[in-house]
């Protein structure tokens, strides 16, 4: 018998890329999260249900990336990418292989043997400049010969080309010293010398050294073995499958496989505010209200179906506040009062904000969040709840969910969690010439040069290892909340999507382990989200507080001294936006409906929180910088034309050529609206201002 429920939630999310640079910041960051996530997971959950296995996966996939892996430029891109990895890892497979290796210790010995006539011709030309010297001195003493070709070359290196040189250098050796020893004067003179003294024979002065004059090394019997020959051909065999899976398995159209994987039952997908918007600080109920519109509207198009569930930016939530503006007092209603609006019914938040205690901060040892100062939260008292049910907030009829810290933290802790497990592959050390990833971990704080190289199938067994753990693990955990409550509860685990297979290269196929042994062992239930809500929905409500999943569980990582310039901006913009549309309540022509279209994207891609994000966690500070100036400049000059009449197609078509996502948005969603609450009713008859 089930002893409860285990949900698996994966937020897909990342800014918008296109045409805006390529590497290390731009639409190659797309490219690889195609290649190592999405494409493997589709083939995870996929491959399960060719088993009979639904994966019952809850898959949050933001409208700003579905609208990019809907864009045809970015899928034309995408192939560009992958050829352009093979064909470097085909130079890799050559270059490691026998043959390879004979022909770069070739080239390494012949630029040995060109070294070495380079040291010949200059001993040879430092000798004969001695010569010269002592010629022109009309007979000088022996040792100033000898000085002169020390000072030019070194006692030392006199010593040894005395020792090592070939006949050449032997021969003008030879003839330093008979100059000496004859007390040459002229240049006839120092052509007849001999070096009988030297050699026992009367050879002559040589001409300048040649590469004839240094003698070939033997070649290696035998050539040391070197792991990157499998390797290369492992990754070209990877890529290879992944450009068949994107142009032949789902025929270029990813949100299209999503979208029948839903539709067979495999998968819950949920969307988002439309750009990843931080919900709490935007200052105007418009913009609240466009984020989550946009995004529920975009997910329909793409998707068929209104979305149930929704994914909060950075799990980033603010109750209810009442605020002094210019405007008077006015009551600002919290952020699920713009989710109910728009039919979404559930979302997320991180554990602490349900349970209280001290936050973890766990997330802040893995991939870019490594660099993010940590700052914690006051410890608040414990509430008393868990997080092994859900829970209905006060005042509106939408549930929220907490991640299971025990669960994630097997995932996101530095020390203990799977992807830092020795024989896992590293992220960070890459090939100088094809730029793959042919190491693994190795050690805890293993410098890169200690690296050893990566072992697939080592790492393929401790996927099976560690997810015979995970299994376990959630088994306890379920069994042990049972026994204390006598009731089954449920386990939520949200993740970044991009942790598994982009990250943790191994992540995709721990995901596909976990579920696959979790329906064999038959202790715990599977389902999505959504599938919970409608069978299990919350029993209590709960006020939620202020609260997001970054690094301290509140604001510091998008509202911080590095990122604090950009909030007056973004709110002079919002408002900026809410007097284009009173200003123009018809657009004048076509052509200013298009330019009103154009400065709502702007305005919702300044919003993002990647900005603020890749700022603070200074992965990408001037890029990101750069990108909200950008969508700030567009922003005003369209309005700056809107509202002197003076929009011209080439502005218009210009920006929609870079910035071209939701096509059908609706201007008009930003009309102003500060203050104004919607009356609803609840389960728990809660009161709401009309």
């Amino acid at each position: 018998m089930s002893v409860g429920t285990f949900a698996l939630v994966l937020h897909s999310h990342l800014p918008y890329y296109r045409k805006a640079g390529m590497w290390p910041f731009g639409e190659e960051n797309l490219y690889e999260a195609i290649a190592e996530t999405y494409l493997p997971l589709l083939n995870a959950i996929d491959e399960l249900r060719e088993e009979g296995i639904a994966a019952k996966l809850t898959v949050g996939i933001t409208p700003v990336l579905a609208e990019q892996l809907a864009d045809e430029h970015l899928k034309q891109g995408y192939e560009a990418y992958v050829e352009a990895i093979l064909a470097r890892v085909d130079a890799d497979r050559h270059r490691y292989s026998e043959a390879g290796e004979r022909e770069r210790w070739q080239w390494e010995a012949a630029e040995r043997r060109t070294q070495r006539l380079k040291e010949l011709e200059a001993a040879y030309d430092a000798l004969q400049a001695a010569a010269a010297e002592a010629v022109d001195a009309e007979a000088a003493p022996a040792e100033a010969a000898t000085d002169g070709a020390e000072a030019i070359l070194g006692e030392d290196a006199v010593r040894e080309a005395a020792q090592t040189s070939t006949q050449v250098v032997a021969a003008s050796l030879g003839a330093t010293r008979a100059i000496a020893a004859q007390d040459v004067t002229d240049v006839e003179a120092l052509a007849g010398a001999t070096d009988a003294d030297a050699l026992g024979s009367e050879a002559p002065v040589s001409q300048r050294p040649t590469l004839a004059d240094v003698p070939e090394e033997e070649q290696p019997s035998e050539w040391p073995h070197d792991p990157r020959r499998e390797l290369s051909q492992f990754y070209y065999d990877w890529y290879a499958a992944r450009l068949a899976d994107f142009r032949v398995r789902y025929g270029r159209d990813i949100l299209g496989a999503f979208r029948r994987l839903q539709d067979a039952g495999c998968l819950e997908i949920i969307t988002c505010a439309a750009t990843h918007g931080f919900s709490p600080l935007l200052s105007r109920d418009s913009s609240l209200n466009a984020q989550f519109k946009v995004g529920a509207d975009t997910y329909e198009r793409h998707f068929g179906r209104r979305a149930r569930g929704v994914w909060l930016p950075e799990c980033a939530y603010r109750p209810g506040v009442n605020q002094d503006t210019l405007e008077g007092y006015i009551a600002r209603p919290a952020v699920d009062q713009f989710l109910y609006e728009n039919q979404l019914q559930y979302f997320f938040t991180d554990a602490h904000a349900v349970v209280g205690g001290k936050t973890s901060g766990m997330r802040r040892h893995i991939g870019v969040y490594g660099k993010i100062e940590y700052i914690p939260m006051p410890e608040k008292p414990l509430s008393g709840l868990t997080t092994y049910h859900g829970y209905w907030l006060p005042e509106n009829p939408v549930a929220v969910y907490a991640r299971n810290e025990r669960a994630g933290y097997q995932v996101w802790s530095a020390d203990q969690g799977y992807p830092g497990d020795f024989w896992y592959r590293e992220f960070h050390k890459k090939d100088g010439n094809s730029g793959m990833p042919y190491w693994r971990i190795t050690g805890d704080r293993c410098d890169l040069v200690d690296k050893d190289f990566y072992n697939p199938a080592m790492a393929a067994q401790r996927v099976e290892e560690n997810s015979d753990h995970y299994v376990r693990l959630i088994a306890e955990l379920l069994s042990e909340y049972e026994k204390a409550q006598g009731e089954p509860g449920l386990v939520v685990v949200p993740f970044d999507t991009e942790l598994f297979g982009h990250w943790w290269f191994e992540g995709v196929s721990w995901i596909k382990q976990v579920i696959k042994k979790m329906a064999q062992q038959g202790l715990v239930d599977r389902l999505t989200v959504g599938e919970i809500h409608e069978q299990m929905p919350p029993a209590h409500a709960y006020a939620l507080p202020e609260s997001t999943w970054g690094a301290g569980g509140h604001y510091h990582v998008w509202l911080n001294p590095d990122v604090e310039f950009m909030w007056p901006i973004i709110h002079r913009c919002e408002a900026r936006m809410e007097a284009l549309v009173e200003h123009r309540p018809t657009p004048a022509s076509p052509l200013e409906r298009r330019a009103l279209q154009q400065a709502a994207r702007e305005l919702l891609l300044l919003e993002g929180s990647d900005w603020p994000f890749l700022v603070t966690t200074g992965q990408a500070k001037v890029y990101a910088i750069d990108r909200f100036n950008e969508h700030v400049a567009r922003f005003d000059e369209l309005a700056d034309a809107i509202l002197s009449d003076s929009v011209s197609e080439e502005l218009v078509a210009g920006i929609e050529a870079i910035d071209n996502l939701f096509p059908d948005i609706d201007p008009y969603v930003f009309k102003a609206r500060q203050g104004r609450f919607i009356a609803s009713t609840h389960p728990a008859e809660s009161t709401n201002p009309a």
